[in-house]
């Protein structure tokens, strides 16, 4: 695969996460690390937890085109827009391309063999962009080895840091089992040193409630799984598999920027979008432009990893490729 820098991963990736910046940021950055490791792979090849298909698209080397974005379907109701929003409020969790809009500027110059994901509309959106051979809805609980018989090469599953002790512990396995000879699983995690850079930890101790607000969750998702590379190493090998490449990625900056960036203000930018959509389809262009040129400006610095000689800092996260750990290992 074509191997991008950070910054450009995220100029493609504010294309359709405009007004939630900090999500291209962090996944920039971890689609340059993923991909140093993840390499031209081989398949048959299983995407585990696809998502929407987005990042995937672009690290594939797929540009999307202006008039896609993130927030075509998004469904505000009432004074949704106004309100604080939930901790279990889920926006995106909605398909509805009326219009047929295709988000495929330049495709993407590889696929993979299977894609699967935990909600309906992750499949349906992931379908848009063709980097998929066939997708599959599948809840995270399901037992992926009481549906799929087929075995795979490559196995990339980013998304496994979201879930409980005990059902990691299952789907480890599982993919292990779902690995051909000489295949391998490409993942990630964070590092133990995600937990010293907590912005939760601090505001928490000024307001409970404002605290719970402006974090909503984040801070669990960031260090359920936070171990130092020791220790996962271990743990690897507890489920009879071996780290065989290893990359770091994610400054500590950008975490603190992804743990706040836009996100609380979501509801009220939605209102701006969706009035700036009954306008014109050009001058809502020319808006989005705009935005991201701005954001770009203030951003784009934290995307120049290999310009940061005198501002170094301390990466948090992990990409992992494991193998299968032979009996004399």
């Amino acid at each position: 695969m074509n191997h991008l820098k950070t910054e450009d991963y995220f100029s493609r990736l504010l294309t359709t996460t405009w007004l939630r910046p900090e999500r291209a940021l962090f996944d920039a950055h971890l689609l340059n690390a993923v991909n140093k490791v993840l390499g031209d792979f081989e398949g048959p090849s299983l995407e585990y937890g696809c998502t929407d298909g987005t990042p995937t698209f672009v690290m594939l080397g797929g540009v999307i085109d202006p008039v896609y974005d993130d927030y075509l379907q998004v469904k505000l109701n009432g004074n949704q827009h106004s309100d604080k929003p939930g901790l279990n409020s889920d926006y995106f969790d909605i398909f509805e391309n009326k219009k047929n809009i295709s988000p495929i500027k330049d495709p993407a110059n590889k696929k993979f063999s299977l894609g699967i994901s935990w909600k309906e509309s992750h499949i349906q959106k992931s379908n848009l962009f063709k980097i998929y051979n066939q997708l599959l809805m599948l809840p995270f609980e399901k037992d992926l080895t009481s549906v799929i018989e087929s075995k795979f090469l490559t196995i990339f599953a980013p998304n496994l840091f979201w879930l409980d002790q005990q059902l990691l512990n299952s789907k480890m396995l599982q993919l292990k089992s779902l690995l051909s000879q000489n295949g391998r699983i490409v993942t990630i995690f964070p590092d133990i040193k995600q937990k010293n850079h907590i912005l939760y930890y601090d505001c928490v101790k000024l307001n409970k409630d404002w605290a719970r607000d402006l974090d909503r969750g984040i801070h669990e998702n960031l260090t359920r799984h936070a171990f130092s590379y020791e220790d996962w190493d271990l743990k690897f090998a507890s489920y009879g598999l071996k780290i065989t490449d290893h990359q770091m990625f994610l400054p500590s900056s950008v975490s603190l920027i992804y743990q706040v960036g836009m996100r609380p203000m979501f509801p009220a930018f939605m209102k701006i979008y969706d009035k700036m959509k009954t306008i014109s389809d050009q001058s809502f262009l020319e808006f989005k432009n705009n935005w991201i040129d701005l954001v770009s400006h203030f951003l784009k610095p934290f995307s120049k990893t290999d310009e940061r000689k005198g501002f170094e800092q301390d990466n948090l996260w992990h990409v992992f490729e494991l193998k299968v750990k032979n009996n004399d290992e």
